[in-house]
């Protein structure tokens, strides 16, 4: 429970580092590009847009209001060059009869049109229209500074003031465009250039405040900004003119001098100038609520930044999503080799995950199935050089005593075949004799068995190249006449010429005892002979013994070569074993098979020499 706690601690370690590694190579920079390119984007539509909404805006509505001056001073110049108006300056009944007929068909066009005279040292005085006296009294300084405004003879107009022919008594709202006149002031001579006086056209300022209302209704209406607010002002005084917020006409302009764009954080200004000569040095502004005009732009970034969000939090997610899948097989990986170190070697990696991850699982495998290998091998061999250990001593044990046995039971024989004993003990003393040489025989066998598997551990002396059919000669000379219990022996060489390195003799006694083996399991029935194969495939030599035997143990084929194994009665079970070392010196493989029909096959196989 504790390594399996670990190994989700290292799991869950190694995604926390996929995780890091991927915020700092792919989120970190990612989201700083997209905090600067926000803001640098912000920054740049909004001016884009300040400049292209307000300030066009702002342009638009002065090259209107200047257009409509330009187009007045144009009409007023064109009016000044009748001849019917400098005769008016006569003052004859004639002259005002003239005028007055001339005034009506154009009044339309012209509007509100003061005469104004002025004689050398003599008080201005209105020829047209006829005011009241109290209206030329208020007025009379500005009738002075009207004569007096124009000394090159070109059009002026001069500053805004209340309607001089408004009698309503509707200058008790001086901040109401709609009683305010701009005088426009051409100098009238006759053809001596003498001065007759001004023709002032009083043009209705209440035209320009409805232009900068116009532009007003368009931004509110058109552009949704209902923070909007516009003015004129004049740039010689610092003050508004005109003013869609009435309060503040008149008062002080801060930014009059500003041209262009200003963003300043709570609100944004756009201003632009008349630019057109004879024109006054007005400036048309307009203000608007910065968060308002760019309400557009902050969703627009929004819902860039939601957006930017969305992908990271995408990326995080398949990020986790790959790094879980990774660890995942890496952890089940661990696992598995935690399983395996400690002993299990039947522990196998599950091939799953990456392709990476899934070419390692199958290399671990490839290392368990190695490790099982060769711990078997390992326990094959401990087990032979326990039995070897064990095989030495049990002949040395065995062999010593039995000659003294072996001699004593002769001698015991010899003396039961003398006189001094009667018949019936001669008899049980020769039997028991018998019985004691028998035994001892049996024993000696054993012990043949015992040393020659022993000695069959021991690497051949002596390696010589031998031709492969010289054992199998053996086999013939040896069963020619039949083997035992009337079972034939058939061999059949079909390996030519083929040569092998080793021990003839240990492959003729091999050879012999697999032979042997294939008699005794045919039990005696002439009818299923032992057939022997010799053949060879490429480079190996091939033989098989065949017999109609029992067959293999069930189960396991290789149980039979292990020692002490047998089927036999009084067998030492060390038979096969003796085979498999000395097959094994000389490099080749030996196994047993089960044979169709019944049977089995004992087949070896060694290198054919180069």
């Amino acid at each position: 429970m504790q390594g399996q706690g670990q190994t989700i601690r290292r799991g869950a370690g190694l995604r926390v580092l996929l995780l890091a590694g991927l915020f700092v190579a792919v989120v970190v920079p990612f989201a700083l590009f997209a905090w600067l390119g926000n803001r640098e984007l912000m920054r740049a539509t909004k001016d884009n847009l300040g400049r292209h909404l307000l300030v066009s805006e702002a342009r638009s509505t002065a090259r209107r209001i200047a257009d409509r001056l330009a187009q007045a001073r144009e009409l007023a110049v064109t009016f000044t060059s009748a001849p019917v108006l400098r005769r008016r300056f006569e003052d004859t009944n004639e002259a005002r009869a003239a005028f007055e007929r001339f005034h009506s068909r154009v009044s339309d066009l012209v509007g509100s049109v003061l005469l104004v005279t002025s004689r050398a040292g003599a008080e201005p005085r209105v020829l047209f229209p006829d005011v009241s006296g109290d209206v030329r009294a208020r007025s009379r300084k500005v009738l002075e500074a009207w004569v007096n405004a124009s000394s090159d003879g070109t059009p002026v107009l001069v500053a805004p003031l209340p309607d001089p022919l408004d009698v309503s008594g509707s200058l008790s709202a001086p901040r109401d465009p709609t009683s305010w006149v701009l005088p426009l002031i051409l100098p009238m001579r006759d053809d001596t250039q003498v001065s007759l006086g001004v023709c002032v056209f009083l043009l209705p300022l209440e035209a320009v405040q409805e232009e900068i209302e116009q532009t007003r209704r368009s931004l509110v209406e058109g552009a949704n900004i209902a923070s909007a607010t516009l003015w004129v002002a004049d740039r010689s005084t610092g003050r508004f003119l005109l003013h869609t917020d009435r309060a503040l006409i008149g008062g002080p302009c801060e930014r009059i001098d500003l041209i262009g764009f200003e963003d300043a954080g709570t609100n944004a200004f756009a201003m632009a100038a008349l630019n057109r000569p004879g024109l006054p040095s007005w400036r048309v502004g307009i203000s608007v609520s910065a968060l308002e005009l760019f309400q557009s732009v902050d969703t627009l970034s929004r819902f860039f930044l939601g957006l930017v969000v969305l992908v990271l939090a995408a990326t995080l997610g398949i990020g986790a999503w790959i790094s879980l899948r990774a660890t995942r097989s890496l952890s089940r990986l661990e696992s598995t080799t935690r399983t395996l170190g400690a002993g299990d070697l039947a522990a196998r990696a599950e091939v799953a995950g990456p392709r990476e991850v899934r070419a390692l699982a199958e290399e671990f495998n490839r290392m368990a199935e190695r490790l099982a290998a060769e711990q078997e091998r390992l326990k094959h061999a401990e087990r032979d050089r326990a039995w070897t250990k064990m095989a030495r001593q049990v002949a040395h044990e065995i062999k010593n005593p039995l000659q003294p046995v072996r001699l004593h039971a002769e001698l015991i024989a010899r003396a039961a075949s003398g006189g001094s004993l009667d018949e019936v003990q001669r008899d049980r003393v020769k039997a028991s004799a018998d019985v004691i040489l028998r035994q001892v025989d049996a024993l000696r066998r054993i012990v043949a068995d015992f040393s020659e598997y022993a000695q069959a551990a021991l690497p051949m002396k002596e390696r010589i190249r031998f031709r492969a059919a010289t054992p199998l000669a053996e086999l013939v000379a040896l069963y020619s006449v039949g083997g035992a219990d009337g079972v034939s022996v058939v061999v059949h060489d079909e390996s030519g010429h083929a040569e092998l390195e080793g021990s003839p003799l240990r492959l003729q006694q091999v050879l012999v005892n697999l032979v042997k083996n294939a008699i005794e399991a045919s039990e005696g029935r002439a009818e299923a002979p032992v057939e022997v194969f010799a053949t060879v495939d490429a480079d190996r030599w091939i033989c098989e013994i065949r017999d109609r035997g029992h067959g293999l143990p069930e189960g396991d084929a290789e149980r039979p070569f292990e020692p002490a194994f047998s089927t036999k009665p009084g067998g030492t079970g060390l038979g096969l074993a003796i085979c498999r070392r000395n097959i094994d010196a000389m490099g080749g493989e030996i196994e047993l098979l089960p044979r169709e029909g019944g049977g089995a096959i004992a087949r070896v196989t060694l290198a054919i020499a180069a």
